[in-house]
């Protein structure tokens, strides 16, 4: 069997590195990947070099970041990747064509396994926030190509049902995400700090911030967070932002902090490190999907500030405000409550057990996905009007 995936940034690879161990060490298995997008630039870190020290075959290197000041990039980059993983998969000739989440390497690879009528298997789908971001559009659109579903919780299965896909063709597996956090060796917190050379961040919170889709020019969010950091004089780990359209404004934000002695910045870590830094933290803010999906594995309280993560599933570790001073405070406050973070210790994750991505290496050597392609059902067969 031979199987193909598509990477665009270091945070999707994280979410998909276990089931890629698990091809990886089947001999009856070729695996590659195609690599793209924030892995093949310094901006944010090269992480290529992970997916390689991971012993992973990259199959193509496809550069589609364009330094663009208009939404109109994300588009061309969509139709640079579309040309060159058609090349990609032609020279490599996959059984099965795999892509995870909602971003533009996802729409690219379902176009590309369309026309090439090989089978895609949809990682991350049905899932749905109320930001009105694009990616909702462009998750729900590769569902609707894709040959097959693998959900993180059965409100994601439901969805995708509702939107008429067939149960035969959704598979609720948990959250692959979270195999990280069972699996990843524990290191105590001064090992993690002597690791990034840090002396007085004993107690720290960790920032994952990400550009919102309906804010244009300066980010007066990421500034109404670390102010609200700074006040309360908190110890902050900060990663950078993701590619997203207006990540210049976030990295503009972040220069004019970078010699305070209270934030530390970084691009990139190792999986252990990162994982290890998450376990030890005080709690997450900003708007990754990170804090609504996988902080609760740990768990650690999370403030989500704005809209990016709104309606998504949650539990109840997550606290959502808006970018209001006053607002933050009080949720920093609460966060970092004795009381709650008490109450923090209880919280099961509704996203899976940290098993996923062995029930997804099962099912994808067990099933044969090439009877289903282009056989999708009529949405109005046997109903009437």
């Amino acid at each position: 069997m031979r199987i193909l995936s598509i990477t665009g940034n270091r945070a999707d690879y994280d979410l998909m590195s276990y089931l890629y161990r698990y091809f990886n060490q089947d001999s009856d298995i070729e695996f590659g990947l195609v690599v793209t997008g924030g892995h093949l630039t310094n901006t944010y870190g090269s992480s290529i070099e992970d997916i390689k020290k991971d012993g992973i075959h990259v199959v193509s290197e496809i550069e589609d970041i364009l330094n663009s000041a208009h939404k109109s990039s994300r588009a061309k980059a969509t139709g640079i990747l579309i040309q060159s993983l058609t090349d990609a998969v032609r020279a490599f000739q996959p059984d099965i064509l795999i892509a995870a989440g909602d971003r533009e390497d996802v729409l690219a690879m379902a176009v590309v396994a369309l026309y090439t009528q090989i089978p895609f298997l949809h990682f991350f789908a049905g899932d749905h926030a109320e930001s009105g971001h694009v990616d909702n559009l462009v998750r729900h659109a590769a569902s609707k190509i894709a040959t097959a579903h693998f959900t993180s919780c059965e409100e994601h299965k439901n969805r995708l049902v509702v939107m008429g896909e067939e149960e035969q063709r959704v598979f609720n597996i948990g959250s692959v995400a979270l195999d990280k956090f069972r699996e990843e060796a524990l290191l105590p917190a001064e090992e993690v700090m002597k690791a990034l050379g840090l002396e007085g961040f004993e107690e720290y919170a960790l920032l994952i911030y990400h550009p919102p889709a309906e804010i244009a020019g300066e980010n007066r969010e990421i500034e109404a967070i670390m102010r609200a950091l700074d006040e309360r004089g908190i110890k902050t780990i900060v990663s950078y932002p993701n590619t997203d359209f207006n990540n210049q404004a976030i990295i503009r934000t972040y220069e004019r902090y970078k010699d305070h002695p209270n934030f530390y910045f970084y691009k990139n870590l190792s999986r252990n490190l990162f994982i290890n830094l998450y376990r030890h933290a005080m709690f997450q803010v900003g708007n990754s999907s990170a804090g609504v999906m996988e902080a609760a594995s740990i768990p650690i309280p999370v403030i989500n500030v704005g809209s990016r993560q709104k309606k998504r599933g949650n539990t109840e570790n997550v606290i959502f405000v808006e970018d209001c001073r006053q607002g933050l405070l009080e949720a920093i406050d609460k966060a970092m409550s004795g009381e709650y973070r008490q109450a923090m210790k209880h919280v099961r994750n509704i996203f899976g057990d940290g098993y996923s991505s062995r029930r997804a290496y099962e099912i994808i050597k067990s099933t044969d996905f090439s009877r289903l392609i282009l056989k999708k059902f009529d949405p109005l067969e046997g109903k009437r009007l």
